[in-house]
């Protein structure tokens, strides 16, 4: 008997909240990852402008949805560093998986938007003649600077979020990860449509469809993984 009371005792023992380093460091990448974003907004809406890219302007927003939910983290990192107290015996914990739930339905949103708009310019296309302008090698190169800026940010990120436990610094690298899967079907379009002529521009959009559906699933997973933990499962 006293080891069962042992063990059930050990199992409500409120969870640890972030120790100041951790707390520090998620601040820090959370920081870092805002900076990015915010310059590759820009440079993502230029690119895509100046290179006539559809897919680049879509990419842009993709970056915006990232540099929301790095609001939402630093709103969860918050209550993550309160300990328990009277009116949170567990901790602040589920506040930080409902954010992390939240960061989830954005990304599927931003998926979702990101399709509407691929399968609307290939619509008009095919049934309206009306095909997209050829893109222009900035809108290539924009690309690849996302890809390799964005990517070292999810490992950067995911490092963080493996340290300190956090959900929603794992769930915000994941972001940044499915912002760098689209920007890699951005220089699949952007490239295909500059080396294989005005006939393939609908490579553009057609790869944007195809990344959308990547950013859905990885929203999806996010998404589903905090509304478990939430009911308890």
């Amino acid at each position: 008997m006293n080891t069962d009371k042992t063990s059930i005792s050990s199992e409500a023992d409120p969870p640890e909240a972030l120790t100041t380093d951790l707390y520090l460091s998620g601040l820090r990448v959370t920081y870092v990852g805002m900076v990015i974003n915010v310059l590759l907004i820009i440079i993502k809406f230029l690119g895509g402008m100046l290179g006539n890219s559809m897919a680049m302007i879509a990419d842009a927003v993709h970056s915006f949805s990232d540099f929301v939910s790095d609001l939402g983290v630093l709103v969860g990192l918050k209550f993550l560093s309160k300990p328990a107290d009277s009116d949170h015996a567990y901790g602040h914990g589920r506040v930080e998986t409902a954010i992390s739930l939240l960061m989830g339905v954005l990304i599927i949103i931003t998926g979702i938007g990101l399709f509407k708009n691929g399968a609307q310019t290939i619509s008009r296309s095919f049934f309206g003649g009306e095909f997209p302008l050829k893109p222009g090698g900035i809108a290539l190169m924009t690309g690849f600077l996302s890809i390799l800026s964005k990517e070292a940010l999810f490992h950067y990120t995911q490092s963080v979020a493996r340290k300190s436990g956090s959900k929603t610094l794992e769930a915000n690298a994941w972001h940044h990860r499915s912002d760098a899967l689209s920007s890699v079907g951005t220089v699949i379009g952007v490239g295909g449509a500059l080396a294989l002529g005005s006939r393939w521009t609908l490579l553009d959009p057609a790869a944007a469809v195809f990344v959308s559906i990547l950013v859905v699933k990885v929203g999806i997973n996010i998404g589903w993984n905090a509304f478990r933990e939430l009911s308890d499962e």
